[in-house]
């Protein structure tokens, strides 16, 4: 009766020795390949299929309905199995979500070009000062000095003796916002660049590409900058 006892006792603790693997391989694909595959938006069909078929082969081969411990763990890797598919479906259509509204902003560009508003504040070194004189230009815009030329607008910069205190944000405008002044009407800045005039509300937030200081280069969403370098 011992000797059948242990017989089994020994067969069960080989059987969850040849299945360790398989448990570390579900626990390195669940945590590590999932999210450092997500997070760097590595997402060829190729590789999705590689795990599923491994996933797939661990659930169908292994000795999962040998004893209840064994079934908890063929029962977790089948979580893993689904829950894995649940991310690459929702990523996928999050990129193609992602996808679209790039081409419907590149289709916007054919009719719009970029201009440079060149902007101050007192407390240059506080990016919340910043972020308050960005969410108001669409109202303010008529007292900022816009520029068709980034360059001129970066010389602007240059000659000022307090730079920490200038900036400019790159945005998107409809080419129609532009208005076409007649040269006696043209403003210029003190160094002789000229000003561009635009149409009221003109500025949409949302087409804000980059906010450009001396601390950096920012992106600009949602009412915050984030530093990009």
């Amino acid at each position: 009766m011992n000797f059948i006892f242990f017989l089994f006792l020994y067969i069960e603790i080989t059987v969850i020795l040849l299945i360790l693997p398989w448990i570390f391989a579900e626990c390195f694909i669940s945590y590590k390949v999932t999210f450092d595959v997500m997070n760097k938006d590595d997402f060829r069909e190729e590789h999705n299929d590689a795990i599923l078929k491994a996933l797939d082969y661990a659930i169908q081969n292994g000795p999962w309905d040998k004893s209840n411990f064994l079934r908890s763990i063929g029962n977790r890797l089948i979580g893993i199995r689904d829950n894995f598919c649940k991310k690459i479906n929702a990523r996928s259509q999050a990129q193609i979500q992602s996808d679209a509204n790039l081409a419907n902003r590149l289709a916007l560009r054919g009719n719009q070009q970029e201009v440079f508003v060149s902007l101050y504040t007192s407390d240059g070194s506080n990016i919340q000062s910043w972020e308050r004189i960005i969410i108001n230009l669409p109202r303010q815009m008529i007292s900022r000095p816009i520029y068709g030329n980034e360059d001129q607008v970066r010389e602007l910069i240059k000659s000022k003796e307090n730079k920490q205190n200038e900036a400019y944000v790159g945005i998107y405008i409809n080419n129609t916002d532009v208005i076409h002044l007649a040269p006696d009407k043209i403003l210029y800045d003190r160094l002789g660049n000229p000003l561009l005039t635009l149409k009221d509300r003109s500025l949409d937030l949302e087409n804000v590409t980059r906010f450009v200081h001396i601390s950096g280069i920012y992106k600009y969403s949602r009412g915050r900058l984030t530093k990009e370098s």
